[in-house]
């Protein structure tokens, strides 16, 4: 059977390589087993008029007739085939199935039965509902034509199953049927409802090959293609097939228009909504209801308003769709009253509603709780008799529960005969919101019962109903309940849980729920992030809020205003402002909450200066500020001090904004007066307030007083504070501590003595801290652990040597909130610090949460730690939170500042040891010292140490012999370290030890093992340590023994002995010694985990390094720490692991580590290779430790992914900030200057090279090589080469070779290659290309094949792109033999390889076998790219078949690649050679991008087919559209008008060339004009303009005008311009035809036939003979 994918095929003897090959079709389609019947290809046949009935039996008017014909039938009359399908129609007509299935009963009665009257019955059954009975017929056929189909197809397409119109589609294609233009589009309608693209494109590759889509009458089918592609989402697929249209209506204009609708782009639908206008065609209104309801879906009713207003105003009507529509938006976007108006507008004006526009009124009044307006809609629901609608039932329900009138939302529930799940759900929320829960359970409980399964809305309503009444229990019951029930729980399910734990002051349940929910799978949204936020505001919880971050970012959901914005406020308040600075400018669209939160956080943390400078960044955009900001602002001004600029603000809230002060303004006042000392104006300002003043006013002028002395005013102040918090123990704090320091304890009697009366508890300082993910308590005079102790110790000892003075109080004096550390012991805050000190490391800072208020000392000593430690401090106690960091907080002291009259005196930090001057304490001192030197490397020093050792102790012991011989060790002085050793009388282990690591550090491996069994041999067990320097100095055998020395001592359990073994192991490459290693321990510390990860991911390994980090790491008790990270990213350098790569950012972020310098390194290095920029960059951007390293990584990851301007402009940034620049760094920009072939790019960084002293350098100086190289700049990367000198490399000549090679320069690749071989350096397989280049160019078969014995010799010759390269040579030399033999040897064939053989076949004119090879890649499941269907659209536009080439088209559309500029030119050719210009023009006007290389094409074909006009139209709207023509351009326009005798055109456009564009004419162009006189019989101006030429007139130009002159007869000139042709040089066959042609016009047969002797005799080639076919 014939392939209907090819149509009429050609009966001439060229192979049709697409004969009896399926596997194009199959390229383009889903496999079809056996051929197809082109049904549209068969002979059509005459249409017959329908026959009448036989006999007695007639034909059925009416219903009784037909009953009485079908008992007729049943009687046993015979029917002809006509009048029983008549009678079938009838009962079509009637919708009786019944009489349908008494029809087929009697089918036996017809006579003559053809395949018609089973297409019939067939469509009885579909259009009565019966798809079962018509399947049953259908299946039973024993022929199906098309008319069968289209019944079975059009039943389930009436029934919306689109699923089984596609499946029945292709049913139909495997018996060979094909659909007309009347059922195709009915199954694109199915993949456009089930979202088929693949089987839509086949459909529309199918109309294309059958002809559906070339009927300029027939539009159905085309908006059928379209309506599929827009409701797919294909919109570029989808505008390119509009654009291709000859004829679009307004339903094509529709299906446009709504597909950019459902994709989101409103802008691109309205300008097309002009477009359709502007081209005469007046949209409908189903096209004004398409844009009214997208904007209206997109939340943005306003525009969907006034395009209805617009609609009127053009004369169409709105309809109920339209008025109903905007009544929806309007609900959506909350704006109720709006759709109440509007649907009063529209009863007005005479548009009847439909249920859906009640039902949206109903629900604007349920969100009103409008009552009243809910009871009109539901009587006038009753009049317009659609009361019993299921969605007007349902929104009445809803609006009478939200407005309390439960009675009548359960009368109107009982009443409603149909009930569906959002009936019961709606009743049931009703029940919860009201409390009662019983009801509401009833009604769940009565659901499954009454046929209605609950879906997961009703499961959610009982969750939240009995949350909001404080079950929880049930809650969750429930919760769990859902799974078992088949119910899977959503988003909401989750959130109404984590929102009750949060309601019922649980905010770690809340926590714990969130992870659960992520475990199980569960994409959180904008409410659940919403919610858990809130509950991370405390400083410990800044890793909980890193955790949601990293959650936010994995959903894609950081594009949400709201959630950035609780994000930059969480941070805040958990103490982490660079990151909420980070998200704040990370905001795309910013609105005042964003501003709001940022300024306050920036005020909270004591940056006062950047949230002033964002205050007027925020006005200079144009944005109001609201009384929050003032707040905030206001505030920071009274931290820094800045009276005046404070109250301009205060004033201009009134006097600008028209904002009148809150109490939070006036209390940000009198803070700001009372820290400058203005306590009067204070005073007068709250007396001036109208305002009540609050607590925390009064407590702000307390507080001023007590700091300036004001004994007055803090009475004052103390009295109203007391009135408003009798019980406040803080305020009688505050007041006794100014009284006690001015000495005025008798006016304490003023005021109420609660303390005395056992109102005012004492207070007891609890700290709380988290350290690896456990909260620690710490409470004042608590014991540490002897490490703290320590360290309290060491901190005593580094303030002492400050001299800094710590202010203290006796103990009379009641200060803030806690006694005195002389009452109860060291508070609890110091306690914390010493004890964050020792166990968090030092990039993280220690974060402190105080139950009281910090106190004086404390926070003095704290700022002291601070600066002396490098660390920052944060501590948040009840009032206020205190950033410590260099020395300062950013409470900037304000409550802890001495007053006028206090007294200080110095104190010592707590819990210091005493000084002793014993032995023991003295060698302890000398040790440390030696310690401190051996760290930095500090030997004169250390010597001094010994000698004042040697002074004071006439005998040290082994402790300090070891820590000086260890000093030596350390500071390389290895001879030093044996001298002190050979004077301990009795050296220890640790002694033994040190000498062992020191041998191995000075390079002495052999000593180092000799020192080791020599302490064996003096009976001196070794421990743990003994086997660091032993085992890095061992080979692979020694090591052995030494694994067994460590078996025999029992050290095989010591995970630090375990770390070093593993390294061993992995060094030799033996990964499963490692595993064993690490498996046979019981218990493994993190140093050792960390080891084993990064040995295996730098061994390659990286699967079984996850696995093991997962499992010891993530699964265990273990916590990761930098080396964790930086181990287990060090391995990733594809896509292989990216998403665990994500994941391990997310820990990273979880765990605080993503400050840390070296891990951000590897994140960065990471999401580099794995391509995704903007993530590397943001890192980059803000992190905290940028180093070279990381730079370049970045720079390099740009030009790697082509993105240069990116990558120059990260180079510039870190090179104006002038960092350090190293030789990785410069070679990296060169690279991108050669990527980029920017020449003067890359002299730039030449002289940058040279400024920083780096050429010297052999890498830099190859990459300024290939720099050179690429640009073509070859003079000068041969000057480079040069200077190497007699360094040269293989690398250096490959580059020169390569370069070479792509500049064209051939010869001079080859000599170099051949130079380089005398310099005895063996080329590589690189080098070898470079010069089988050269031999390609030079047409040189024979240096070639030498090359190729070479690469024989060196093994290299399996490798694939040398392979292709060599294929390429022998198909270029016209070697098609050895270019098959090589391709046969290849062991892969890739799509590389198949290219390059398509190409030589094509290029040597093998047409058919070139498409015969491309089948026969598609056979091998190889996708082709764009180079191999350019190869094979030349070859199909050589054999000018236009059939094959709309194949190929067709493959290309389903490969994605029609957009492809080369492969579109080439289709433009190829349409334009097989004579079908219209194709050619129809497919140029649909692309989407018109470049030259198109233009220039169309313009070819139009040459080729001598459309002159049309040539010349398309050039002017070419220059018209901005492109500037070239001289392809102005060949084919020349060509074209010299072939249409335009002789003025010609010469215009001829001169034009290099007037207007400065293009030097080719002999090609020169051809032309030439052509163009001989056609005008003008030869003398031909020979005039040939002499005016100004060069040498080459063989194109003569042949051309010798061509005319046997034309003409001009044998004189034709045989002067042969002898011009022998003088140059340029004699070949066709200038013998042409010397034979002259003779043979003046008949001069004997010369005539001396020229064909002479060709006869291979004195030059012959030219082929030609053959022509006819299709």
């Amino acid at each position: 059977m014939e392939n209907p994918f090819l149509g009429c095929h050609p009966t001439d003897p060229i192979p049709n390589p697409f004969l009896n090959q399926s596997k194009l079709f199959q390229f383009l389609r889903p496999p079809l087993t056996t051929t197809i019947t082109p049904f549209l290809a068969q002979k059509p046949k005459q249409k017959q008029p329908l026959p009448t009935a036989a006999g007695s039996l007639k034909l059925p008017e009416h219903g009784g007739h037909l009953q009485q014909a079908i008992t007729a039938l049943e009687q046993g009359s015979p029917i002809r085939p006509g009048a029983y399908i008549s009678l079938l129609q009838s009962c079509i007509d009637a919708d009786s199935i019944e009489d349908g299935r008494r029809l087929h009963a009697s089918l036996c009665s017809v006579q003559d039965r053809n395949p018609f009257v089973e297409t019939k019955l067939v469509s009885m059954y579909a259009k009565c509902g019966s798809l079962e009975d018509a399947r049953r017929v259908f299946a039973g056929m024993r022929e199906r034509n098309l008319f069968t189909w289209s019944a079975m197809i059009g039943g389930y397409a009436r029934e919306q199953r689109w699923g089984e119109v596609v499946d029945l589609f292709f049913g139909m294609m495997h018996e060979g049927v094909l659909p007309d233009t009347f059922l195709l589009p009915r199954i694109l309608q199915a993949c456009s409802n089930t979202g088929n693209l693949e089987t839509g494109r086949l459909l529309h590759s199918l109309a294309v090959r059958i002809g559906l889509l070339d009927s300029s009458k027939e539009v159905r089918v085309s908006n059928s293609v379209l309506a599929m592609y827009a409701k797919c989402g294909e919109l570029d697929s989808a505008l390119r097939f509009f654009e291709r249209m000859d004829r679009r209506d307004r339903v094509s204009w529709n299906s446009i228009i709504s597909g950019h609708c459902q994709c989101g782009g409103h802008e691109a639908a309205l300008r097309l909504f002009a477009r359709m206008r502007a081209e005469g065609i007046e949209p409908g209104v189903v096209t004004w209801n398409i844009l009214i309801l997208s904007y209206n879906q997109s939340s943005n009713p306003d525009l969907a308003m006034e395009l209805m207003e617009q609609m009127e105003s053009s004369g169409i009507a709105p309809d109920v769709f339209t008025w109903t529509s905007m009544i929806s938006g309007l609900t959506q976007n909350d704006r109720m009253n709006e759709a109440l108006d509007l649907f009063q507008e529209m009863l007005l004006s005479g548009v009847e509603p439909n249920g859906m526009t009640v039902a949206s009124a109903i629900s604007a009044c349920a969100s009103l709780q409008s009552l009243d307006n809910g009871k009109e809609l539901h009587s006038y629901a009753i009049r317009i008799g659609c009361i019993h609608s299921i969605l007007v039932g349902n929104s009445l329900i809803d609006m009478y529960a939200k407005c309390g009138r439960l009675e009548d939302a359960q009368r109107i529930f009982e009443e409603m005969a149909e009930k569906d799940v959002f009936t019961w759900n709606s009743m049931i929320g009703g029940y919860t919101r009201a409390g009662y829960c019983g009801k509401a359970y009833d009604l769940f409980s009565r659901m499954e019962s009454s046929g209605v399964r609950r879906n997961v809305v009703t499961w959610n309503a009982m969750i939240s109903g009995y949350i909001q009444n404080g079950d929880e229990d049930q809650a969750v019951e429930l919760f769990h309940t859902m799974e078992m029930e088949g119910i899977r729980r959503n988003t909401a399910t989750w959130n109404t849980l984590i929102a009750g734990s949060l309601q019922n002051g649980d905010p770690d349940q809340a926590l714990r729920i969130f992870r659960q929910m992520q475990a199980f799978l569960v994409r959180p949204n904008s409410v659940t992030i919403l919610s858990i936020l809130p509950a991370c505001t405390s400083l410990l919880s800044v890793l909980k809020v890193k955790e949601i971050h990293s959650c936010i970012l994995h959903n894609d959901l950081q594009r949400d205003i709201s959630i950035a914005n609780a994000l930059v406020d969480t941070y805040s308040k958990s103490g982490d402002i660079e990151y909420a600075r980070v998200v704040f400018d990370g905001l795309s669209g910013r609105d005042l909450i964003s501003w709001n939160s940022m300024i306050a956080g920036l005020v909270l943390h004591g940056r006062c200066h950047d949230a002033r400078d964002l205050f007027n960044q925020m006005k200079q955009e144009g944005i109001r500020p609201n009384k929050a900001i003032f707040a905030s602002v206001i505030n920071a001004c009274g931290l820094d001090g800045l009276v005046n600029e404070g109250k301009k603000l205060f004033s201009n809230m009134t006097e600008e904004y028209q904002l009148s002060p809150g109490l939070e303004h006036y209390t940000g006042m009198v803070n700001l007066l009372g820290r400058s000392g203005r306590l009067r104006e204070a005073s007068d300002l709250i007396d001036n307030m109208p305002i009540e003043p609050d607590a925390a006013l009064w407590n702000a002028l307390l507080t001023a007083a007590r700091i300036y002395g004001n004994i007055r005013i803090a009475n004052f102040a103390a009295t109203h504070l007391f009135k408003l918090e009798p019980r406040n123990p803080e305020t009688l704090r505050l007041l006794s501590h100014a009284q006690a320091l001015y000495g005025k304890s008798n006016d304490v009697s003023k005021v109420p003595r609660a303390k005395k009366e056992g109102s005012v508890n004492e207070s007891h300082g609890y700290c709380w801290m988290e350290v690896k993910q456990k909260v620690i308590t710490f409470s004042t005079g608590r014991q540490l652990t002897l490490n703290s102790e320590s360290k309290l110790a060491e901190i005593n000892s580094r303030i002492m040597d400050t001299n800094e003075v710590i202010p203290d109080f006796d103990g009379t004096i009641l200060e803030i909130e806690e006694d005195s550390e002389d009452i109860v012991g060291t508070h609890s805050e110091k306690l914390a610090v010493a004890f964050g000190l020792v166990n968090l490391p030092t990039f993280r800072a220690i974060r402190i949460v105080k139950s009281v208020r910090i106190c004086t000392n404390c926070h003095t000593i704290c700022k002291l730690i601070s600066k002396l430690y490098k660390r920052e401090i944060l501590i948040k106690d009840p009032k206020s939170l205190h950033r410590f960091k260099d020395g300062t907080c950013s409470c900037r002291d304000y409550c802890f500042r001495p007053s006028v009259a206090a007294l200080f005196t110095a104190s010592r930090f707590h819990g210091s040891l005493p000084h002793s001057t014993n032995r023991f304490e003295v060698e302890k001192r000398y040790a440390g010292l030696l310690r401190a030197a051996a760290q930095s490397g500090a030997l004169p020093d250390g010597r001094a140490i010994h000698g004042r050792i040697l002074r004071t102790i006439p005998h040290p012991s082994v402790f300090l012999s070891n820590s000086l011989a260890n000093m030596y060790c350390k500071c390389r002085a290895l001879p030093d370290a044996l001298r002190v050793f050979d004077e301990m009388p009795n050296p220890d282990v640790v002694s033994w030890n040190t000498v062992v690591d020191g041998c191995f550090l000075s390079g002495l491996r052999f000593d180092a093992l000799a020192c080791f069994r020599e302490m064996l041999r003096c009976g001196v067990s070794p421990d743990e340590f003994s086997f660091v320097g032993v085992l890095k100095s061992c080979d692979l055998g020694m090591g052995f023994s030494a694994h067994c020395v460590v078996v025999k001592y029992g050290l095989g359990d010591s995970a630090f002995v375990a770390s070093g073994l593993a390294e061993f192991y992995a060094v030799y490459g033996l990964l499963s010694d490692v595993m064993k290693v690490f498996e046979s321990l019981e218990r493994k510390d993190i140093v050792l985990v960390n080891a084993v990860i990064g040995l295996l991911a730098k061994a390659g390994n990286l699967e079984e390094a996850f696995k093991v980090f997962c499992n010891h790491v993530l699964a265990s008790h273990l916590l990761p720490v930098r080396a964790t990270f930086v181990n287990v990213l060090s391995g990733i350098d594809g896509f292989e692991f990216w998403r665990e790569a994500i994941q391990v950012h997310g820990l990273v972020v979880k765990f605080g580590f993503e400050g840390d310098g070296a891990v951000q390194s590897s994140l960065i290095r990471v999401y580099a290779n794995c391509c995704c920029m903007d993530d590397a960059h943001d890192l980059l951007r803000y992190s905290n430790s940028q180093n070279v390293i990381s730079w370049t990584s970045l720079i390099c990851a740009y030009a790697s992914q082509e993105q240069f301007r990116d990558a120059l402009d990260v180079f510039c940034h870190f090179y104006h900030d002038g960092m350090m620049l190293d030789d990785v760094l410069l070679a990296c920009v060169l690279s991108i200057a050669a990527a980029s072939e920017s020449q003067k790019l890359g002299i730039q960084f030449h002289a940058v090279v040279l400024k920083y002293g780096f050429g010297l350098n052999n890498c830099i100086n190859h990459a300024l090589m290939d720099m050179y190289t690429k640009c073509l700049c070859m003079p000068d990367a041969l000057k480079i080469f040069q200077h190497i000198g007699e360094d040269h490399n293989l690398l250096s000549w490959t580059i020169l070779i390569s370069g070479y090679a792509k500049c064209g320069s051939s010869m001079e690749a080859l000599d170099t290659f051949y130079q380089m071989n005398k310099e005895d350096i063996i080329a590589d397989s690189v080098a070898c290309i470079g010069a089988l280049m050269g031999c390609t160019d030079l047409q040189a078969v024979d240096q070639g094949e030498q090359i190729h014995a070479f690469l024989i010799k060196s093994g290299s010759e399996m490798d694939v792109t040398v392979q292709t390269a060599l294929l390429s040579l022998y198909s270029e030399c016209g070697s098609l033999n050895e270019a098959i033999q090589l391709f046969e040897m290849m062991m892969v064939h890739d799509v590389v390889s198949w290219t390059a053989l398509i190409s030589a076949y094509a290029n040597l004119g093998c047409n058919e076998k070139a498409l015969l090879c491309m089948n026969q890649m598609l056979q091998d499941e190889i996708n082709p790219n764009h180079f191999t269907f350019v190869s094979a659209l030349k070859a199909a536009a050589k054999l000018t078949y236009p059939v094959i080439g709309k194949l190929i088209h067709a493959a290309i559309i389903k490969s994605g690649l029609e957009e492809d500029t080369f492969i579109g030119s080439a289709l433009i050719d190829m349409y334009c050679k097989c004579g079908s210009i219209g194709s050619a023009v129809s497919y140029f006007n649909g692309a989407s991008k018109h470049d030259l290389v198109l233009w220039n094409a169309l313009l070819a074909g139009h040459a080729q087919h001598g459309n002159v006009l049309e040539l010349l139209k398309a050039y002017e709207e070419m220059v018209d559209r901005g492109l500037k023509p070239d001289d392809i351009t102005f060949l084919s326009v020349l060509s074209g008008c010299s072939h249409g005798g335009l002789i003025d055109k010609v010469v215009h456009f001829f001169r034009s060339m290099s007037d207007d564009y400065g293009i030097r004419p080719q002999m090609e162009h020169h051809a032309c004009v030439v052509g163009a006189f001989g056609r005008a019989g003008l030869l003398k101006d031909a020979v005039s303009f040939i002499e005016g030429m100004g060069i040498n007139p080459g063989s194109t130009v003569l042949r051309t005008l010798v061509s005319f002159c046997i034309m003409y007869g001009h044998v004189r000139l034709g045989l002067a311009s042969i002898a011009k042709m022998v003088l140059l040089g340029q004699m070949d066959s066709s200038a013998f035809v042409l010397v034979s042609n002259l003779y043979a016009v003046e008949e001069k047969w004997h010369d005539r036939r001396k020229i064909r002797d002479v060709m006869e005799a291979d004195v030059v080639n012959l030219k082929k003979v030609g053959v022509s076919w006819i299709t």
